[in-house]
């Protein structure tokens, strides 16, 4: 065979009707061609993906498939299954390629000819006898009428000896008043009875037969050649049923004797014709043709190509052709819960995140297609069912959480969704953001600092330097000095102008090395303790509005289960439900930069309080 499918079996245990369960399966092509395969007869609550059960494999190749199972409560007792009910369902995924199924339907196909010629050749070898006795019947009936007179004559004339002498098996005695009446006189006597003068039979024509003469056809014409009774006496309607009779007597041994039979003599047919019924397994009556052609199963239909060749096992195993098998036997345990859910997914709307959105959906119990006589359909189950929902997000709450239904009745369930920062983020994102404005001060103090020492050193130079400086030179120094400065003076303030003032403002000194930028100041690496940042309100309120600003819209996915605990009279059931939460959560447009509880504190009456509010805007666009 090509194609194998693995494993062998698959049991799914307790499957409800309100639940779709998954298997994965591998097919594999152990041959050197290319096959067009598919999966057939597989049931309506069946589908195999990808592709829907059928494709194309390579040689050598390992196909992943999966199997999804959705029952439902027809797959219970053969379909005669009632709303509530259980029992176990399986079924046989057969894979086969297109190569064997045009095999097997082209060998059907001659087999299905085969049949109907032989048939037809029965059936016309059947008319041929009937007409033929049919003739054999007037001819012995108009003998017997044109001769009556003779026969009559002959017959006393024949005498007891000459007659027992020609009985095979009887002795000649010396009594010879036996008349010719007590020869054809009919008496039946059983084959087992040995006691008795054997009868007379047809070994006296044909010396092949062994059988009494009442089991021959001959035994119907005895009466009119012996002349002991007229063909007007009895009639020709008489001797038509019985000729019927003796020719379709023993027709259903055709096949398994191989020979045709014709009443007790056996003819033998021709040698081809038995072949051929031999290898088309054929029947000459029609109803055995029909039965044929029911018996014909998948297994005839969608067999084997042994003409494949194989190649080695995938996997490396030594497989033989028994361990390799191209159909999975599937079983499970149905059971059709008495209560469902109106929806099993359920889509909310886009949340944004730090507000909520609520979806509804009805928890109810089945109709049951009964009557309260119980006549003409089942009575309808009375039942007590106690639901709890479960789930495991804490965003995600279901309003009511657990109660009783009944009989047609039916519970609103509302689905609360409330996106929410994690507040470990929230905590950590206002400390790196405290962080980071305690190293912009650090930075800003230490380039302070060093400024001002700068300054500090300059000045330290100048007075060193008057010091240093004679009266009078002093005097021309300083004239030179004060010149200087009021050119430099000019000049500044005409560059100043042309550039709008866009330039960076120089502290006012009377030299140039007064003024130190924080470029040329070299930044030492500055440490900050987490451990030391202590975080407070305001801390987390920046930390909350700039994750929000770039907050990531992503679709949250959760299965929220129903267990139902079902009392029928005094058996008790669990049953479990399930509905499929899709959360969509974007980013807020606006955030309140303030606490969600405002306390407005002790208020008189006829008076007014009011309170602000910050509403930031965090949208991208």
């Amino acid at each position: 065979q090509a194609l194998s499918l693995t494993p062998r079996t698959i049991d799914f245990g307790q499957v409800s009707t309100a639940e779709t369960v998954t298997a994965d399966l591998e097919l594999v092509n152990h041959s050197l061609g290319v096959h067009e395969y598919a999966f057939v007869n597989i049931p309506d609550s069946v589908d195999i993906e990808p592709g829907g059960g059928h494709g194309q494999i390579l040689p050598g190749e390992i196909l992943k498939l999966q199997l999804y199972y959705s029952p439902t409560v027809h797959d219970i007792n053969n379909g005669d299954a009632t709303v509530g009910c259980e029992g176990e369902h399986g079924f046989t995924l057969k894979c086969v390629t297109a190569i064997a199924l045009a095999n097997n339907l082209q060998s059907l196909t001659k087999q299905v000819k085969t049949l109907r010629t032989l048939k037809k050749s029965f059936a016309n070898t059947a008319i041929m006898e009937v007409t033929e006795s049919q003739n054999t019947f007037d001819e012995i009936s108009t003998f017997c009428e044109d001769n009556q007179s003779q026969i009559e004559s002959e017959k006393s004339l024949i005498s007891d000896e000459n007659l027992r002498e020609n009985i095979p098996g009887h002795k000649a005695t010396g009594d010879s008043n036996l008349a010719v009446e007590n020869i054809s006189e009919d008496s039946s006597v059983p084959e087992n009875d040995t006691q008795q003068e054997p009868k007379l039979s047809v070994d006296v024509i044909t010396e092949t037969s062994s059988i009494v003469v009442e089991k021959t056809r001959w035994d119907v014409f005895r009466k009119y050649v012996v002349g002991q009774t007229s063909s007007k006496e009895n009639g020709k309607e008489d001797v038509e049923n019985e000729i019927d009779k003796l020719l379709f007597e023993g027709r259903e041994s055709v096949v398994e004797s191989g020979a045709v039979s014709s009443g007790s003599l056996e003819v033998e047919e021709n040698p081809g014709e038995h072949e051929m019924v031999e290898n088309g397994h054929s029947d000459d009556s029609g109803d055995n043709f029909e039965s044929e052609t029911e018996e014909i199963t998948d297994d005839f239909l969608f067999g084997d190509d042994s003409e494949i060749r194989l190649l080695s096992t995938a996997g490396g195993g030594e497989n033989t052709f028994e361990e390799m098998q191209d159909f999975i036997q599937v079983s499970a345990f149905v059971v059709d819960p008495l209560v469902e859910l109106s929806a099993q997914r359920v889509i909310l709307q886009e949340t944004p995140c730090e507000s909520f959105t609520t979806a509804y959906i009805y928890l109810r119990s089945k109709k049951q297609d009964g009557c309260d006589c119980g006549v003409l359909k089942p009575n309808s189950r009375k039942f007590v069912a106690r639901y709890e929902f479960k789930c495991d997000r804490d965003d995600i709450s279901v309003e009511p959480r657990e109660g009783e239904i009944t009989v047609d009745q039916s519970v609103k369930i509302a689905f609360i969704f409330k996106p929410r920062l994690n507040r470990a983020d929230v905590t950590a994102k206002a400390k790196e953001i405290k962080m980071k404005k305690m190293y912009e001060e650090a930075v800003k103090t230490f380039v302070q600092s060093q400024q001002a020492k700068k300054k500090t050193k300059v000045k330290k130079d100048k007075q060193r330097k008057k010091s240093k400086t004679p009266s009078a030179v002093k005097g021309k120094n300083k004239e030179k000095t004060k010149s200087k400065n009021i050119k430099e003076e000019n000049k500044n303030k005409g560059k100043q102008k042309e550039k709008g003032g866009k330039g960076q403002p120089r502290e006012t000194g009377n030299s140039a090395d007064e003024y130190t930028d924080i470029d040329e100041v070299t930044i030492p690496d500055i440490h900050i303790d987490p451990n030391s940042v202590d975080i407070v309100a305001e801390d987390l309120t920046a930390g909350r509005t700039w994750l929000l600003k770039y907050y990531e819209p992503h679709v949250v996915k959760e299965a929220v289960t129903c267990l139902i605990e079902t009392m029928i009279g005094e058996k008790r059931r669990l049953d479990v439900l399930q509905c499929d939460l899709l959360c969509p959560v974007v980013a807020p447009h606006i955030v309140v930069q303030a606490d969600k509880c405002v306390d407005f504190g002790l208020v008189a009456v006829g008076t007014r309080t009011t309170t602000v509010l910050p509403v930031l805007n965090v949208s991208q666009g």
